[in-house]
């Protein structure tokens, strides 16, 4: 098992235990007559499922691959749900609003990559939000000096992300250190923003 399985197999065993000791302060709360046994059942199944849920949450990632400027598939895991924030930033090479946000995004990147932060980028075409052209992307890439890395994809992921369907680009989806999406934004977002975000 790996570090990270083992990180994530024993936040949900914590989460379980925690589960089990309310199961049991209910079970001795409502001893006394049927119906109170019957309450108790209910609340037990309750909380049994919240506690596999929890674990769920922290054991899975969007199972997608896309694939990268290298022209290789690569698994969203490899970039959600390791032990840092993730900044899902959707674009296009061909939207105005989006260039504009790219600066914002690097300079967020380079200062937290290294302790707990990364962005990944996943462009697709615009305004049709069909696949991007890799030679379009990666144009941009390089004029930007964008040292994270960048997928291909249609406007279809953000239903594989677990966001809503895709609005408009930019689009930003925050996960947190466990994989889980806990903000969406359509329109530019800024590192100040992002700072407050991954701060809470």
């Amino acid at each position: 098992m790996s570090a990270l399985a083992e990180s994530r197999h024993s936040l949900c065993v914590t989460h379980l235990e925690k589960m089990l000791g309310k199961l049991s302060g209910h079970a001795q709360m409502n001893r006394k007559g049927k119906y109170r046994s019957g309450l108790t059942l209910i609340i037990t199944v309750y909380l049994f499922l919240q506690g596999l849920g929890a674990c769920n949450a922290f054991a899975s990632c969007p199972d997608l691959s896309l694939m990268g400027l290298d022209q290789k598939q690569h698994n969203l895991c490899e970039y959600i749900g390791n032990g840092k924030w993730t900044i899902v930033n959707i674009w296009g090479p061909k939207c105005p609003a989006c260039i504009k946000e790219l600066p914002e995004l690097v300079l967020f990147h380079d200062a937290h990559y290294t302790t707990d932060a990364t962005v990944l980028g996943i462009a697709l075409d615009f305004p049709s939000f069909g696949y991007a052209k890799i030679e379009e992307v990666t144009e941009v890439v390089e004029s930007y000096l964008i040292d994270y890395p960048n997928l291909l994809a249609d406007g279809g992921v953000s239903i594989h992300l677990g966001a809503h369907k895709l609005k408009g680009t930019p689009t930003n989806l925050v996960f947190n250190p466990n994989g889980e999406l806990v903000f969406q934004h359509v329109g530019i977002i800024t590192k100040d923003i992002l700072k407050e975000l991954i701060a809470q």
